[in-house]
């Protein structure tokens, strides 16, 4: 019987999001990429405007390439043959990175040259779970191939210099990304692999296999918002919530993670967490400290009794006047670079012995997944964190200020900037020293911060300058933030040991559209507008 290649895609799609073959991840993306950039080549071939590239026949001759290529993966998927899938899985990245190469050299637009790299190589990194080996030599491949491209071009003079650092930086963040997915991978195929292994030691029923199949399937898809949200509690609240779906007996449930030498309450559901998290716990006071196996799931029957006991009588009659008690709970801590994190603990109202060994077997599950989960996490938080904040006050820095500033005017969002510079800063520096000078910094920045203004993104623009960027924001409005941030530092002193200061700085502001509707414009008019402020502020007050 002739197989459908439809159902061959679709089977192969769904091996790709189960994590059993890497293969046809290579297979399956290739063939999707492969006809997007057919498509995308025959577009520009057809399309573009003709003065814009040296020949535009290259666009043709790339179309074919890829068309090509797209023919091999169908072949590939219908005829089920090893050495086709690794071949042409193989080559295909670096036929893409060429692609883009050669539309670098086919521009005739000097400014916007990396552009069809940049998206070539991003590309490429969808295209295979890479091994590290494999990795780096791609990378390399990139830089020495795109850079060679562009001295072709322009000869080796400022612009080539400045390419050849736009490049290494979209290299280092396709690396990433190609990294943050085979982390992802690793982690699923020891996941599956230690699922299969119990499977066959409880010998589990046919449907137990298919709930705890569900359990990874759910927690694998949460991985996906570890990329797009930056908060281990929104997280962690999606988990718990997912959680309480997958155990059928479960009614509410709550997660604790280790903070110093405290508990704390990071998602609830079916309780008010706001409530919880006035609840102060020690280690020795939760379900864990009692077990021999801290990282053993347990069924916690008689939970009235069993809470008096280990809390005392008064703590748990004030916690039982706030929030309902369960008749029944099921936890399981989870651990992080072998060390203990948390617990999630799910809870029944209805009667005790409500759960059973089956259910302490998916809280194992979902135990691991959270490991997983929040390893993927610590990864892409360190990954991003150097390209996104600024080391020492942890707020934002230059590079995501002008990103955000640039995405801003793309999107047509009114907004206004403030730039501010600190005076004595160089001061302060040469007299008490650069520490001093850093407390200096973060006490104008937890100050700026602890004002809580509404549509504030906030951060360092250099050594001394820290700029406000605040979205559709009214000009009166606009004016009372700074008449408050100047109001706040007359009121709160800069403080250590003998030294007393009151902060000050020059502050100039500009506004989109009004002041233009070019970064470098309104940057350049808030700066002047600052020196202004700061020359008249010195004036007044020269002296430290």
């Amino acid at each position: 019987m002739k197989r459908n290649f439809f159902t061959l895609a679709f089977n192969n799609f769904d091996n790709v999001r189960r994590n059993k073959n890497r293969n046809n991840f290579a297979l399956f993306f290739g063939n999707v990429f492969s006809l997007f950039l057919f498509i995308e080549q025959m577009a520009h071939f057809l399309f573009y405007d003709k003065n814009l590239v040296e020949d535009k026949f290259v666009f043709l001759f790339l179309s074919i390439a890829f068309l090509t290529f797209y023919i091999c993966f169908v072949i590939a998927f219908r005829s089920n043959k090893p050495k086709l899938d690794r071949y042409v899985g193989a080559i295909f990245p670096y036929f893409v990175i060429f692609a883009g190469v050669i539309g670098v050299l086919n521009s005739l637009r000097i400014d916007s040259i990396i552009n069809p790299f940049v998206i070539k190589i991003f590309v490429a990194a969808f295209l295979r779970v890479y091994s590290n080996k494999e990795r780096i030599v791609v990378a390399i491949y990139s830089f020495l191939l795109f850079n060679l491209a562009v001295i072709l071009l322009v000869g080796f003079n400022d612009i080539a210099i400045r390419y050849l650092f736009l490049s290494f930086e979209s290299i280092i963040f396709a690396f990433l990304l190609s990294y943050i997915i085979y982390v992802i991978y690793q982690k699923q195929e020891k996941s599956l692999t230690r699922l299969d292994e119990e499977n066959k030691k409880y010998e589990l029923t046919m449907k137990e296999l298919q709930i705890t199949q569900y359990i990874v399937e759910s927690m694998f898809a949460l991985t996906k918002e570890v990329l797009e949200n930056e908060s281990l509690e929104v997280i962690m609240q999606q988990v718990l919530e997912k959680s309480v779906k997958l155990v059928p007996k479960a009614i509410s449930g709550s997660i604790l993670i280790k903070s110093g030498e405290k508990m704390r309450y990071i998602a609830a559901y079916g309780y008010d967490l706001e409530e919880l998290q006035n609840v102060t716990l020690s280690f020795e006071e939760t379900f864990q400290a009692d077990f021999n196996d801290v990282f053993a799931p347990f069924i916690i029957n008689d939970l009235e009794g069993y809470n008096v006991e280990h809390w005392g009588e008064e703590k748990f009659r004030e916690f039982q006047s706030k929030h309902r008690v369960a008749r029944s709970c099921l936890t399981c801590s989870f651990k992080h670079n072998d060390e203990f994190f948390g617990s999630i603990n799910l809870d029944s109202f209805e009667e005790e012995d409500i759960f059973g060994e089956n259910e302490k077997y998916f809280i194992k599950k979902i135990a691991e997944e959270i490991e997983i989960i929040i390893s993927i996490h610590k990864l892409y938080e360190d990954a991003l964190k150097p390209a996104k904040y600024d080391e020492l006050t942890k707020i934002y820095n230059r590079t995501y200020l002008l990103t955000t500033l640039e995405q801003l005017i793309v999107e047509k969002k009114p907004f206004s900037l403030c730039l501010i510079d600190i005076n004595y800063l160089k001061i302060i520096n040469d007299t008490y020293g650069h520490h001093i000078g850093d407390d200096y910094i973060n006490f104008f920045v937890n100050e700026v911060v602890n004002l809580e203004m509404k549509n504030l993104i906030f951060g360092r623009f250099g050594g001394d300058e820290f700029l406000l960027i605040f979205e559709n924001i009214s000009k009166e409005k606009l004016k009372n933030n700074i008449s408050n941030i100047k109001e706040n530092f007359m009121n709160h002193l800069f403080m250590n040991e003998d030294l007393k200061i009151e902060l000050k700085f020059g502050l100039g502001s500009a506004s989109y559209p009004i002041d233009g509707d070019d970064v470098k414009v309104l940057i350049r008019t808030a700066d002047e507008r600052m020196y202004k402020d700061k020359s008249i502020s010195k004036a007044n007050n020269s002296s430290l």
